[in-house]
This record gives structure tokens, C-alpha cells and sequence, in this order.
């Protein structure tokens, strides 16, 4: 538009588009993790991200929320129908828990919400960053923080009430990295009959589970 018009808020927001922040998705991202790792930071802003696409900061995910209603809204409007993903990093038992209260907190669960969209929550192959940085001890530790909770809200709803109340509308887990990359099929002896607890903070964090590789091929 022209530079020296002043412009509305709400001018401002309709020229806010998934293109013009470049977060839209294309084909330049088949192979390409740095294309699609970039997509996730509006206008390349890391700040913007944190603030605008997150459900756990100071606001409370409040934004993202609202955000995330309005783009189910057009869904609804242009019968299009979406599997959208939120992220469990493993990094503590309480991921569940905020995450299912930010889905309540915004009615994302509610028939309304889950007629065109409903939930998948994707697992960040990023084990080795986190064992480095501390966040967590091992390996173990990582996967009873991903899959502990949702024992627990199977077994006993009212341990994890929220959870109870959204996991309807969660249709699956995945688990995301870098696609591009190869996984070498070579595993230690020691990963496969180790001690589970021993720290491992190899880049690799599927290393640990390819006891399996037979009847889980790649």
C-alpha cells in the first residue's frame, strides 16, 4: 500500500496473511527442515512466535488461542476440514496438563471447534538437546513425561481432569524431526540391553527403542 497512508489496526490485521508473515507452507519444504523450521517464526521473529503462537508464555497461550479459533471459524465457513498439531516436548509431567487447560481454556475441544479440525500432538525428536541442556536426566525419563500422564488419565480421569475432558478431541501422536536426514540402522549393544537410566545424549534419540527394528522396520 502506500507508505505515507496511515493505516487502522484492523487494516493492519487484514494485511497480516500466513503469506505475508511467510509462514505458509509450499513445496520448498520437502527435504528442507531449515524452510519449515523457519515457517514456524513469523516474519523469521522467534519473539513473535513465542508470543503470538504458543500456548504456554506469560499470557497463557491467550493469543494463540484466538487465533487458533478464528482459523477453525474459516474452516468452518469454507468447508475445509484440518488436523491441526500442538506440540508435548517431554520435558516435564505437567506438559499434559497445561496443554489440555489451554484447550479448555479456549473451547478447542468443544463440538463447535472439532467439526472441521480435530487435534494431533507431535513429539520433537529433540532428545539430545535437552539431555545436554539438563532438561531432562535420560532417556526414560523423556518417555515417562510423554506417556505417564496419559496412563494415568486412562486409568483414573479425575488424576488428570482437563486432559480427561479434551483427549476426545486428540486423534494421534507423532513423532517429528528433520526428515531429510537419514537414520543409520547401527545400534549399540548397549542400547539394547544397557541400563535404561544410564544418561545418553546422543544425537540420535531413537537409538534407545530400536530393540524393536524387526517388527517396527523403518
Amino acid at each position: 500500500g502506500d507508505p505515507g497512508k496511515d493505516l487502522s489496526l484492523e487494516e493492519v490485521s487484514r494485511m497480516l496473511t500466513v503469506d505475508s508473515l511467510r509462514t505458509v507452507a509450499g513445496e520448498n519444504f520437502f527435504h528442507r527442515f531449515d524452510n519449515f523450521n523457519d515457517a514456524y517464526n513469523p516474519l523469521g521473529s522467534g519473539e513473535l512466535r513465542s508470543v503470538f503462537l504458543k500456548s504456554s508464555n506469560h499470557l497463557e497461550g491467550e493469543y494463540f488461542g484466538q487465533l487458533t479459533r478464528r482459523t477453525i471459524e474459516g474452516l468452518e465457513r469454507n468447508g475445509t476440514h484440518a488436523e491441526m498439531r500442538l506440540s508435548i516436548y517431554g520435558k516435564d509431567l505437567r506438559e499434559w496438563d497445561k496443554l489440555a487447560r489451554w484447550i479448555k481454556t479456549h473451547g478447542l475441544h468443544e463440538k463447535g471447534m472439532t467439526s472441521t479440525n480435530l487435534w494431533m500432538v507431535q513429539v520433537p525428536r529433540v532428545f539430545g538437546v535437552f539431555c545436554k541442556a539438563g532438561l531432562v536426566k535420560n532417556f526414560d525419563e523423556l518417555v515417562t513425561n510423554i506417556f505417564q500422564p496419559l496412563f494415568e488419565v486412562a486409568m483414573d480421569p479425575s488424576s488428570h481432569p482437563d486432559l480427561a475432558e479434551v483427549l476426545s478431541s486428540i486423534v494421534g501422536i507423532d513423532c517429528v524431526d528433520d526428515e531429510s536426514v537419514p537414520d543409520p540402522l547401527v545400534v549399540r549393544r548397549s542400547q539394547l540391553y544397557g541400563d535404561r537410566t544410564v544418561p545418553e545424549d546422543a544425537e540420535d534419540p531413537l537409538r534407545p527403542t530400536l530393540w524393536n527394528i524387526g517388527e517396527n522396520p523403518p
